[in-house]
């Protein structure tokens, strides 16, 4: 990748986990397509609690405690701060009160947005998740219990309880059966660490029957019914389960792409509901499914919020990836920079108030970059060659070139490597995620240096395959990044001009003497100021022709401005223009920087276009 990053893999493997499924006795049917299957179970119903009222303006409920008589809300915490989100997950702080008959007593203050609340069978304990983070409350005392910390887990993202509801098994973001939870002794254990790996309940369905997971591979799983007593009695299918209303399941796959419903677990025949990214999914208490997937990419922040009933589909667009649907049903709450409410099912707003992410200028830059880095990203898993005339008009939208106060050329950079790069014809379309937080931000009057991580999720799946159960079998990969921005404001726009520049840095200072150096020994035929023999093959080359000095990068540069670490890499980029008006690019690849400038040295890796300089 361009961007001049650190990969690194995105999966983290928490345990070498390999579970099979004794006592499996049938296997599910395929995944059938939604045309020929309908939904035909997702009839209107009673949500089974009355309408919540006696609401402070704000308030979110979340659940009513199992008598009916009081119910569990949260608002947002007056901390408001600056969520250094660019594109992808996030949540909003709140606060969580307890409303009994009328008196108000606040339990919990400034946890993440809950989007899961689930009472132990027993009543006494709620189980809450949200923002990667899970809580369980003892409504006994109203302790609160961290189980991320007291279990040592970075991250939470789902969970059940065990029929004696001693037990919460918790769901890593990589690994589905990540750890368990004792609420009673509050001590856990990490998956790696408990033996035989034995299935984790997650939800209970009618009757004695429960819903387990099976870890096949640390980012794999398998649903099966189980017993009481743990034993798997049957396996549904391939993937990571999401939610039950009766005998119906949800589930999404590998990754978390893509979102199948299954009418009646006992005979499973699945229905394929979209395979785009999922970050939350949920039935509705009156009937039909609610989820979220990523919008539309560029500039503006934005994500799909999809309901399905027995009537149709809708889609609208929310701010934020994660909701709390209403206990009663009537009306879903966005976690986003709008705070929508809206209507159940027609998903009509019925109360919004803009909360911006960011102030003002800044707003904009984040919008600038959102759009470069969604855009490259874009055409980076195209499935077909670009023209090149709408490929370098789509990225000059974010993108600039300048020379001032030095040569930084992001639009030539992004638009050779994209325009060289092979399209992805063989692979499925659309089935890519990305997230990005900011790192760090100066604005400094027209121009301004963002440093921001990335994460990207890719689900591999051929073109021809055919099969819809790909999505939950198929290999989900992906890869980190950090990468600096520099950006200057033209005619009142932000635009990336170059990545990992450091135009204000010392070393760039110090390395762009070094290239001026071997442009001088060049033009002048002398003598290779080089060591290896790449070096001197390359300056071999190019001696004698006129050519200059053009964008220097870093690679391994964390913050502008700021010395480097230790051991750094530069790629300085030079213009060759042989008598000719048009203008090669061409890069040569440093050595390695150990401590002192004496000791850059400038190889003969001409990788960076595939563009070499013209033989006279």
């Amino acid at each position: 990748m361009r961007l001049k990053v650190t990969c690194l893999a995105v999966l983290l493997a928490l345990a070498l986990i390999a579970a099979g499924c004794a006592g499996r006795t049938e296997k599910s049917a395929d995944v059938e397509n939604r045309g020929q299957n309908g939904l035909p179970s997702l009839a209107a119903k009673s949500p089974g609690v009355p309408e919540v009222d006696g609401l402070n303006p704000g308030d979110m409920p979340l659940c009513y405690g199992p008598d009916l008589k009081t119910v569990y809300v949260m608002n947002y915490s007056l901390q408001d701060q600056e969520s250094g989100v660019i594109l992808g997950d996030y949540t909003k702080p709140v606060d969580l009160y307890r409303l009994d008959r009328g008196r108000r007593t606040k339990v919990a203050s400034g946890i993440s947005f809950i989007t899961q609340a689930r009472w132990s069978p027993d009543g006494r304990y709620l189980g809450m998740a949200g923002g990667r983070q899970l809580h369980v409350l003892d409504s006994a005392n109203d302790s609160l219990n961290p189980v991320n910390e007291l279990v040592n887990l970075p991250s939470a993202v789902f969970f059940g309880w065990s029929p004696d509801g001693r037990t919460v098994y918790v769901e890593h973001e990589n690994v589905v059966n990540g750890a368990v939870f004792n609420v009673e002794s509050r001590e856990g254990l990490p998956s790696y660490k408990i033996k035989d790996n034995p299935p984790f309940f997650k939800a209970q369905l009618s009757g004695n029957l429960f819903i387990g997971t099976v870890a096949n591979e640390p980012s794999a799983s398998e649903t099966v019914l189980l017993d009481g007593e743990g034993q798997v009695q049957k396996s549904v299918g391939e993937g990571k389960f999401r939610d039950a209303d009766g005998n119906s399941i949800l589930q999404v796959g590998k990754g978390d792409f893509g979102l199948a419903y299954y009418a009646d677990v006992n005979t499973p025949e699945g229905v394929l509901l979209t395979d785009k990214f999922i970050y939350q999914c949920r039935f509705l208490p009156r009937g039909g499914i609610i989820y979220t997937t990523p919008g539309e990419t560029g500039a503006e922040l934005n994500y799909d919020l999809t309901v399905v009933t027995q009537e149709g589909q809708k889609t609208v667009k929310v701010s934020g990836p994660h909701f709390n649907v209403w206990p009663d049903g009537r009306f879903v709450d966005i976690c986003g920079y709008r705070t929508e409410r809206l209507s159940l099912p027609e998903l009509a707003v019925v109360q919004q108030q803009d909360h911006p992410l960011y102030e003002e200028e800044k707003d904009k830059i984040i919008a600038c970059a959102r759009g470069a880095i969604t855009t490259y990203i874009e055409y980076y898993h195209r499935f077909k060659n670009p023209d090149d005339q709408a490929l370098k008009q789509e990225l000059s939208r974010y993108y600039v070139d300048t020379r001032e106060p030095v040569e930084q050329v992001a639009l030539t950079d992004i638009y050779e490597e994209l325009k060289s790069r092979p399209a992805l014809s063989h692979l499925r379309s659309g089935v890519h995620h990305l997230n990005g937080q900011i790192k760090s931000v100066e604005i400094h009057g027209d121009r301004a240096a963002l440093v921001a991580g990335f994460s990207s999720r890719h689900a591999v799946i051929r073109s021809d395959d055919t099969d819809p159960w790909s999505l939950f079998r198929s290999t989900a990969g992906g890869w980190a990044f950090e990468t600096a921005y520099e950006m200057i404001k033209l005619d009142g726009k932000w635009y990336v001009t170059g990545l990992s520049t450091f135009p204000r840095s010392r070393e760039r200072s110090e390395i762009a003497e070094l290239v001026d150096g071997f442009i001088s020994s060049c033009r002048g035929n002398g003598p290779a100021p080089a060591l290896d023999e790449q070096s001197r093959q390359f300056y071999e080359q190019i001696r004698g022709k006129e050519i200059r000095a053009g964008q220097i990068q870093f690679w391994n540069m964390s913050e502008p401005t700021a010395l480097p670490a230790p051991s750094i890499r530069c790629t300085p980029l030079f213009a060759c223009t042989p008598g000719r008006q048009d203008t090669n690019w061409f890069s040569a690849a440093s050595g390695l920087r150990t401590g002192k400038l004496k000791d850059w040295g400038i190889s003969a890796a001409r990788d960076c276009f595939k563009r070499l300089v013209p033989t006279p």
